[in-house]
């Protein structure tokens, strides 16, 4: 499945550096296309924009649906957005986020939330996005202590 292959790449890209080798190899595929499987194969969870190169490969997407977080006054997420290192900064983030929140916007969602792993560069984007900081914490990721943050959205 083509989006678990990027998902994976898009996941290695943007957490290599910031969590140790071995949690970065071992997530493979067929954790990935699990995951998509199911996402796919229940399109109420929430919107997926799938954003294209200019060869009709997938460049980035990007996925909303109900929040898994315990973060009361809180109710829609932004659960993926990814896009491959050689896309970045040419506005295709910002492009399918937009995407993604007028979709959870259409689903009667009244916010969006993004978990962030505080040291990668995707701290930054939310933060030029206007994503607000709405809470910090410590969190155990397969058996990493790592910071994550919370930006949130006011959807309308």
């Amino acid at each position: 499945m083509v989006l678990a292959r990027v998902h994976r790449q898009c996941w290695a890209e943007a957490y290599g550096g910031h969590l140790p080798d071995a949690v970065i190899d071992g997530r493979k595929a067929p954790e990935f296309e699990t995951l998509w499987d199911r996402r796919t194969g229940s399109p109420k969870e929430g919107p997926i924009c799938i954003a294209e190169d200019p060869d009709g490969s997938v460049a980035g997407f990007a996925s909303g649906g109900s929040l898994r977080a315990d973060l009361p006054g809180y109710d829609g997420e932004l659960v993926t957005l990814y896009v491959l290192g050689e896309f970045h900064r040419q506005g295709l983030g910002t492009e399918i986020l937009a995407h993604v929140a007028a979709g959870m916007t259409a689903l009667r969602f009244h916010s969006l939330v993004a978990q962030v792993l505080a040291s990668t560069r995707a701290d930054g984007f939310y933060r030029r996005l206007g994503g607000e900081l709405i809470e910090q914490r410590k969190i155990d990721y397969r058996s990493v202590r790592v910071s994550v943050n919370y930006f949130a959205w006011t959807l309308r």
